[in-house]
């Protein structure tokens, strides 16, 4: 690691330390001042606190707007009441179950996490007003607008608890234990990076084998369950509950407190609830402008500290290299081993046909790709060859006919089922995941040959991704901060992600532009040693001469359909291939 890059890595540690120092010297000045009303606060911050947590892994993690969550806090609350008062199940139990309900009810919710953006902001806002109108119309649910009261007390094996303090050291407690337990979970590790590919980039999370639906649910449900769970502690610690207290507004103070706290760490969004909380008693008579202090704090948050106050390191800088040099023949040996299969996957097209209302980009295409093969795919621009790969990658749907691989009809199958059978592919834009290192962003090429069944040891992941980079180029790029990659270094990462994996198949989309000679001659590199390994390779290029030194067959497209294929010195021969593509390419680079 250069002197420079250990400078930077030593700066972002002083910055994390310091905001945490600053962090907690505030909360203790803040608690002092409380005095006697420390006990109801800490209550506060456990509850919400468990919700915020919750929050924090779809909003902050993930990237999800989500604006419901007090909404599913509500619903544990009245689990857990109408179980305790009409059902007479014991408390804990009723806590437990509370806690499954909303979870199981976040998990029937959940697909409205197929809306992105802001539409998935209105319609976790629609579900909160809905949610609210349903209690208060009383319609099924006790009490109505008026409230259920009567609630009782949480009790363990004989012991009740009853006072504040009782409740915040048990809210307390299992908000230490869940964020502990999140983290461990999915702020680590290939969890970590599969989330933050789907923050980033849900197409490539596709690409590199990830179930992003399921990942969403799976968060969505911990969230919602968590929430559950903080509802049912709030109605037993005050006895009563209102849908005025789990209104819409509730929900967008748990995200500022997520946003303030910092979106990245879980901790962060525990720092949140805890300076949205103390500060409303410590305003005194002034309460009245608790909002008015969220906004300000809201306000300096987006000047001095967009991604909240509390950070991870390795937002600050590249996470520091493995130190993959000290014992290069045991590290660089196993990248070969990951990749090595006995043969590549066969892929076939049959009338395959792409339609965009009357534009027909890819028309009767019939292809047969042989295992092992580097095929090279040209043709002028908008000749279908983008669109060709989108449909062989189930990015896009076929308007008819078929695609398989090794002989099995993949034509219905989504993206992210077709990269489980091996299939990889990297696009004419670069797209690395700018919220990780450099080499996570090379580790998600392992994470995807996990996902597709190839057995990697942990321990030796790290090294792998090191030594996949070396080989492509781009080893001197580990201890980058991935924001300050130009575009053919991160072409050089895409390169290593794509070595680094076990894939039978590999589509690249247009893989020199932007490169330099010098890249230009590592991509060749890593294509050969695909070749070598028995990967099927599928190469889009304007540049010829790489085509022509690469491909064992090329493929000519025109207006979408199939003009030529076969033998690369036979097919730039042909005087309608010369005349439609390759009549401006002078002879000599050609032949």
């Amino acid at each position: 690691m250069s002197s420079a890059a250990a400078g930077r890595i030593r700066r972002a540690g002083v910055r994390v330390r310091l905001r945490v120092f600053v962090a907690l010297v505030l909360v203790v000045v803040c608690a002092a001042a409380l005095g006697g009303e420390l006990e109801p606060v800490l209550l506060a911050i456990g509850i919400w606190g468990i919700a915020a947590v919750g929050l924090g892994l779809v909003l902050g993690f993930a990237g999800q707007i989500s604006l419901c969550q007090a909404t599913f806090v509500g619903i544990g609350a009245y689990s857990y009441g109408i179980l305790t008062t009409k059902l007479g199940v014991p408390s804990v139990a009723a806590l437990l179950c509370g806690a499954l309900v909303t979870g199981a009810l976040a998990a029937l919710v959940s697909p409205i996490l197929r809306i992105r953006g802001y539409y998935l902001a209105i319609a976790t806002i629609v579900f909160s007003l809905l949610a609210s109108a349903l209690a208060v119309s009383g319609a099924g649910v006790p009490g109505g607008s008026s409230g259920l009261s009567g609630i009782p007390y949480i009790e363990v094996g004989g012991l009740r608890l009853e006072t504040p303090r009782e409740y915040a050291a048990l809210a307390l407690g299992l908000l230490a234990a869940f964020a502990v337990g999140a983290h461990l979970r999915y702020g680590r590790g290939r969890r970590w990076r599969a989330i933050q590919s789907i923050r980033h980039d849900e197409s490539l999370a596709d690409g590199m084998g990830l179930n992003v639906v399921g990942i969403k649910r799976e968060l969505f449900t911990v969230s919602g369950a968590a929430a559950g769970v903080a509802g049912g502690i709030l109605g037993a610690a005050f006895g009563f509950i209102a849908p005025s207290q789990f209104s819409f507004g509730e929900s967008f103070t748990l995200a500022l407190a997520v946003f303030i706290g910092g979106s990245l760490s879980l901790w962060g969004a525990v720092l949140g609830v805890v300076l949205l909380e103390v500060s409303g008693p410590l305003l005194g008579d002034a309460g009245s402008l608790h909002g008015l202090l969220i906004g300000v704090a809201a306000l300096l948050t987006v000047r001095l500290a967009p991604h909240g106050w509390i950070r991870r390191r390795e937002d600050d800088a590249a996470a520091p290299p493995p130190p993959a040099s000290r014992e290069p023949a045991r590290v660089t040996a196993p990248v070969t081993a990951i990749g090595r299969r006995d043969d590549g996957a066969s892929l076939t097209t049959a009338g395959l046909c792409r339609s965009f209302g009357s534009l027909h980009a890819v028309r009767d295409v019939d292809l047969r790709i042989e295992p092992g093969t580097v095929v090279g795919l040209i043709g002028p621009n908008g000749a279908g060859k983008t669109t060709l790969l989108d449909l062989i990658a189930g990015e896009t749907r076929a308007s008819r006919g078929a695609v398989q691989l090794d002989g099995r009809d993949v034509t219905r199958l989504s993206a992210y089922r077709r990269a489980r059978l091996g299939l990889a592919r990297t696009y004419q834009q670069s797209r690395i995941i700018t919220g990780l290192s450099v080499v996570e962003n090379i580790q998600l090429g392992i994470d995807a040959s996990v996902a597709a069944g190839a057995d990697v040891p942990r321990g030796d992941r790290l090294a792998l991704a090191a030594a996949a980079a070396e080989q492509a180029g781009a080893g001197h790029l580990l201890a980058k901060p991935t924001g300050s990659l130009t575009f053919g270094e991160r072409r050089l990462v895409e390169l290593a992600r794509l070595l680094v994996g076990a894939r039978r198949l590999a589509l690249l989309d247009e893989p020199f532009s932007g490169l330099s000679r010098s890249e230009g001659e590592a991509l060749c590199q890593v294509v050969r040693t695909l070749r070598a390994r028995g990967t099927t390779v599928v190469l889009v290029e304007h540049a010829i001469p790489f085509v022509l030194s690469l491909a064992d067959e090329l493929v000519v497209l025109d207006q979408g359909r199939l003009m030529a294929a076969g033998k690369p010195d036979q097919v730039i021969r042909l005087e309608s291939v010369r005349e439609s593509y390759l009549g401006s390419v002078p002879e000599r680079e050609v032949s």
